[in-house]
């Protein structure tokens, strides 16, 4: 057999060692066949119940636009519990500028829903332009630099913004370790959050319990004794990854989407060759 025959598919054998990777980081206590079976689980019994449409890249018509689902229908046979959303509630109403941060484990996948559910005027900043029910996303994707200056905007006009801290490494990175495993991190959004007076960063987590509820944490705990000015931007955000990792573990290890870095390695690699 030749050697052209025995080497394995690249994003084989990078999904073998990210998986070791943050195996060792998140449950090393527990068998890696038993760890990878309850991702495996995670993700078919409770992602895979969930497919937001989103608006693609095509521009179509408003007529066109209007006939496409607005999502909400998904998340019907979901039911919510909230954390920290009066505290969340108090901040807004007193004009304080809020930035809900959260990362692509958990269950991510509905979080922006919830978060959209009971804050309506909330600026949602991801990959794709989702609608849920009448909030849309903005799509750092495509829009690139026009929507950190839409963030920057919303949040000195009073509107809280969310924005996943792991999102599409666009523009300026850095390198830092998430669960373990080396990742590029785009530094715009908090860039441009850090520079805003008096804001309050809320990690957001969001976890699947059993009979289709989900728990969506507003952490305000977060600590207030952040001298954002005064803390670099790489600071901010390894002190975030670290704050959802040790979260994480605590309260889901399971629920860790350890394939979507083999999706960002592979992507970044695109974007630079």
């Amino acid at each position: 057999m030749t050697t052209k025959w025995r080497r394995l598919p690249e994003k084989l054998v990078r999904n073998i060692s990210v998986f070791r990777t943050v195996w060792q980081t998140v449950a090393s206590q527990i068998p890696p066949w038993v760890y990878f079976y309850r991702t495996i689980r995670y993700h078919f019994k409770f992602r895979k119940k969930v497919s937001p449409t989103n608006f693609g890249e095509q521009l179509i018509s408003p007529e066109q636009a209007e006939k496409l689902p607005d999502n909400s229908s998904d998340y019907k046979n979901f039911s919510y519990t909230y954390k920290g959303l009066n505290c969340v509630l108090n901040y807004i109403s007193n004009g304080v500028p809020v930035a809900f941060v959260t990362w692509h484990h958990g269950a991510q996948i509905h979080a922006e829903y919830g978060i959209s559910k009971k804050i309506p005027e909330i600026a949602l900043f991801s990959r794709s332009v989702c609608q849920y029910g009448k909030v849309f996303s903005y799509s750092m994707d495509k829009a690139k630099a026009l929507s950190l200056l839409k963030m920057k905007r919303f949040l000195q006009a009073g509107r809280p913004i969310h924005f996943h801290i792991d999102g599409a490494p666009l523009g300026e990175t850095i390198k830092a370790k998430v669960l373990g495993v080396r990742a590029d991190l785009s530094t715009g959004p908090i860039r441009i959050v850090k520079a805003i007076n008096g804001i309050r960063i809320i990690p957001v987590t969001s976890y699947f319990r059993e009979n289709c509820t989900i728990d969506i944490i507003f952490h305000c705990s977060f600590p207030e004794t952040m001298d954002l000015p005064a803390m670099s931007t790489p600071e901010i955000i390894r002190y975030l990854i670290d704050f959802f990792e040790k979260d994480q573990i605590n309260s889901a290890p399971e629920q860790v989407m350890w394939w979507f870095f083999v999706k960002r390695q592979l992507r970044l690699r695109d974007q630079k060759s």
